[in-house]
């Protein structure tokens, strides 16, 4: 396959051989939850990591670019998670199924206990086992994933640096083999598991990659002109870049209460966080698509424009979480059309700025023949990926089963979609792209500066460059014209006026006459001139 990669790592011909992995890098996977996406982020771009010595290793944000430039061929980024076992098993053990819980967790919790009460210090109001109840419900608060997972394997939501721990999974056949194994036995053989990628699958950790890889555009012709093309600053995508590490920087200042509360539970078991830091590996990360940049251009933008907000830390990470979702979307989409055969130059210049295009709609829609249109424009996007995962230069084994290719191809994008309310409806015929209140709440964040404002017209062109994103007018024509190809369709501009009531009715856009409207986004420090 003629897909480049960044880093340039060697075909692993068992993994490799899923032509979804091929064309979208290494990897998004089906089973990868939402809020896994930003937490694998966050962890990467937190974490202890180096390219190729282990010596010069950095922390806090992205390698520099003279590192990124000369990394070597074969050489993947390496960083060290933490896990917070003892952080997990304080808060999780006590509502997870009890199925899922070892006699050696059981043990090591209530050691946990005494530990903890031994370490607190309370009035005759309150007993110490009122104090750690209290303590964790909170942390149970802040769950983020849990589903039916063993305690170990849940998540908290990326509040604060302390809760942000890597995958750790807990291999239940074999713990069930040994009823009697202790906790330190367990870790020293192997029972847990702090490298998997099951859950967190490498997702995250190529949504950062991908900004890696923009460094290596900075300043290039190519960059230029794409900058110019789609109406960006010159500089905004260095200016972006540091918004990030800025923005997340002041982010975690802000929640480092919540840190001291993670680090003095951890600090009561000091043996654990010894042998797991002898047992574990170092995680190592894939690839992604050095075309990437293009579509990681437009996720920095984004991800800047929310860390700047000043909003409550848990929406933000609501809208962190959807813009690592819609660029896992928008990666899915963007490569798929570079690689569908059936896909031609004319019918990409149709598209947003990598190709694209949504038919986007309220979730209320009367028009008939502009809902069928939508739903046909999603079939059409399905179709487009379909077909990429079939491109006749991927190198596939004999009689090969697409199965898997298509769960993280064309079936992640709708599974995604229908996850955070792009696609609806849920269930039954005549799914398409909506828009609902949360997520244009989220595109205002992610496409308009903090306390800046644009014409209704602008804000729409931004849709269409970022997301393909098609509501009226002339895009509403072009995304007609991706959709149906072979046949010349145009639509009276009847639906119009819903993009604008919406935005009015959720507070974001100021009329300034019947003609001229401004959308705001009022979530910063100051007002841009």
């Amino acid at each position: 396959m003629s897909v480049i990669r960044f880093p340039q790592l060697a075909h692993k011909e068992r993994e490799d051989e899923n032509p979804a992995i091929q064309i979208f890098g290494r990897r998004f996977y089906k089973d990868q939850t939402e809020t896994e996406y930003l937490i694998e982020f966050l962890l990467l771009f937190l974490a202890q990591k180096y390219i190729s010595n282990p010596e010069a290793k950095w922390g806090f944000g992205f390698p520099d670019q003279v590192s990124i430039e000369n990394w070597p061929d074969n050489t993947p980024l390496e960083y060290e998670p933490p896990a917070r076992l003892i952080l997990k098993l304080f808060s999780f053990l006590g509502s997870s199924k009890l199925e899922t819980r070892h006699g050696c967790h059981k043990e090591r919790f209530r050691h946990t206990l005494e530990n903890l009460k031994a370490r607190t210090e309370t009035d005759y109001t309150i007993s110490k086992d009122q104090v750690l109840d209290l303590l964790e419900q909170l942390l149970c608060g802040f769950v983020g994933v849990a589903a039916n997972r063993t305690w170990c394997t849940q998540t908290f939501l990326p509040v604060s640096r302390g809760l942000i721990a890597g995958e750790t999974i807990w291999k239940r056949i074999k713990g069930n083999k040994k009823p009697d194994t202790s906790w330190e036995e367990a870790i020293k053989g192997g029972y847990y598991s702090f490298s998997s990628h099951d859950f967190m699958a490498r997702g995250g950790e190529l949504l950062y990659l991908q900004l890696c890889n923009l460094i290596r555009f900075l300043d290039t012709s190519e960059l230029l002109a794409f900058e110019k093309k789609w109406d960006f600053q010159k500089g905004d995508v260095k200016a972006s870049l540091t918004d990030i590490a800025e923005g997340l920087k002041k982010f975690f200042q802000e929640t480092s209460q919540i840190d001291k509360l993670s680090k003095w539970i951890e600090d009561t078991d000091p043996t654990t966080q010894d042998l797991i830091a002898n047992q574990r590996q170092l995680a190592k990360c894939g690839w992604c698509p050095v075309e990437s940049w293009q579509e990681a251009y437009l996720f920095a933008y984004e991800f800047a424009n929310i860390c700047r907000a000043t909003i409550d830390p848990l929406e933000k990470v609501e809208m962190l979480t959807l813009c690592c979702v819609f660029q896992v979307l928008r990666s899915l989409c963007a490569q798929s059309v570079r690689y569908c055969t059936a896909m031609t130059d004319e019918t990409r210049q149709q598209g947003g700025a990598n190709g694209f295009a949504w038919l986007v709609t309220p979730p209320m829609l009367d028009d008939v023949s502009l809902r069928e249109t939508a739903k046909q424009n999603l079939i059409r996007m399905q179709e487009i990926i379909h077909g990429a995962l079939r491109h006749p230069d991927i190198t596939v084994p004999n009689n090969y089963n697409y199965k898997k290719a298509d769960e993280q191809g064309q079936e992640l994008f709708v599974k995604l979609g229908k996850k955070i309310g792009l696609i609806a409806p849920w269930k039954g015929p005549g799914a398409r792209i909506v828009i609902t209140d949360v997520i244009l709440r989220y595109l205002v964040l992610a496409l308009i500066p903090p306390r800046s404002k644009m014409t209704l017209k602008t804000f729409e062109d931004r849709m269409f460059c970022h997301y393909g994103m098609a509501v009226s007018g002339s895009q509403l024509d072009r995304a007609v014209r991706w959709t149906y190809p072979r046949q010349l369709l145009r639509f009276p501009d009847t639906q119009k006026n819903w993009l604008e009531k919406s935005l009015l009715s959720t507070g974001f856009l100021i009329p300034l006459s019947d003609a001229v409207s401004q959308v705001q986004n009022p979530f910063g420090q100051f007002l841009a001139l």
